[in-house]
């Protein structure tokens, strides 16, 4: 797995001779030369980022991801390394090759201000120390497959570490967030009702769309603004009053429940539940995890991920599904695939098609 620590005696400070069991280490080098001084402090400083960064030495499925490991003609190299809950991570770009880059393009997973936090080119390290620029900004434009990416001077025959600046959650982004969110809903709340209103030609009483569909429509709509004029989002505070607003929902619907009132049905229900419960397990098992984790769709990971999300919304809806994956990814480690694949299918296409199938089949039997 990458990432694993692989040195031997002497290497710290790179001595001259092979390990020799009868003497010593060549100690007196770093007396004598500068350069075995600077990779000895090189390898104090990596050993000192090892220890303060968990993305570093946290193992799970996903906790390692490439970024650029297809350009040999240029001798470049990019990974990313996560913790589980991919709450913090680290980029690492390499170059081998003996010419320096300039404005060389790596993609990053969010649009916030990255620090080089170590580079090996560093005077202090015996480097050239010509790598000036800092902190660098992402341009809202895809590559490497990620929606940003960032243009990275790096010298000759270098390794550099960056990190992501934390963005400070504070009570105006959480407001703007909140009306964000509010005018979704107000506005996306029309929609339904003037969808049902205007295809009575269509099917008879009109398409029933959920009520949350208008407000995901409007939602999108902003987000594509947004993003078109270059204005970015609270995103952040978004997902904190999402998340909020999702355990409220979940809460409210247990404690609504009035389990009382369906004494009689207990028996057909537990019947029903029963069936439900298998069906989902060999739906899930036989034909979602074994579609998911073809190579060319997603790893074995994802399919796993994107399983719990399915039987949550067999046995409930999308929320449901949601609450599963996070409570799965939590614990083991996040999954981008499964948390865009199953909030899209299950909020988006399977909604607007079990309208449209439900009501035809209620105007059927009628």
């Amino acid at each position: 797995h990458p990432g694993k620590k692989l040195n031997f005696m002497g290497n710290e400070f790179a001595h001259g001779l092979e390990w020799r069991f009868y003497e010593s280490l060549e100690w007196h080098l770093l007396d004598q030369n500068n350069g075995n001084r600077e990779i000895q402090t090189y390898v104090k400083a990596l050993n000192k980022l090892y220890l303060e960064e968990k993305a570093l030495w946290e193992d799970s499925w996903d906790t390692f991801e490439w970024i650029e490991h297809e350009n040999y003609t240029e001798n470049m190299l990019a990974f990313l390394r996560k913790t589980k809950d991919f709450k913090e991570y680290l980029i690492i770009v390499f170059n081998f090759s003996g010419e320096n880059r300039k404005k060389y393009k790596i993609g990053v997973p969010e649009n916030k201000v990255y620090s080089v936090i170590l580079n090996s080119d560093d005077k202090k390290f015996g480097g050239s120390g010509t790598l000036k620029k800092k902190k660098y900004k992402p341009i809202d434009k895809s590559w490497n497959y990620r929606e940003q990416h960032i243009e990275l001077d790096i010298p000759r025959n270098t390794v550099i570490f960056l990190k992501a600046e934390k963005v400070e959650v504070t009570e105006e982004k959480i407001l703007n967030a909140v009306i964000i969110i509010a005018v979704a809903m107000g506005i996306g709340a029309s929609i339904p009702p003037f969808v049902k209103a205007h295809t009575g030609w269509l099917i008879k009483g009109g398409l029933a769309l959920p009520a949350y569909i208008g407000p995901m429509l409007v939602a999108a709509l902003l987000r594509n603004i947004a993003d078109t004029i270059k204005k970015p989002l609270p995103m952040k505070e978004i997902d904190i009053v999402g998340s909020i607003s999702l355990s409220v929902f979940l809460s409210m619907a247990l404690m609504t429940m009035k389990l009382w009132e369906l004494v009689e049905l207990a028996i057909p229900m537990i019947i029903i539940l029963a069936i439900q419960t298998i069906f989902v397990i060999l739906y899930t098992y036989f034909i979602t995890y074994n579609v998911m984790r073809l190579p060319f769709i997603a790893t074995k990971y994802d399919a796993a991920v994107m399983v719990t999300g399915h039987c949550g919304f067999g046995m409930g809806a999308t929320p449901t599904a949601i609450a599963n994956m996070e409570s799965f990814t939590s614990v083991n480690g996040f999954s981008t695939k499964a948390f865009f694949i199953v909030p899209l299918v299950g909020a988006l296409f399977i909604d607007f098609t079990n309208a449209a199938v439900i009501t035809f089949f209620i105007n059927m039997f009628q």
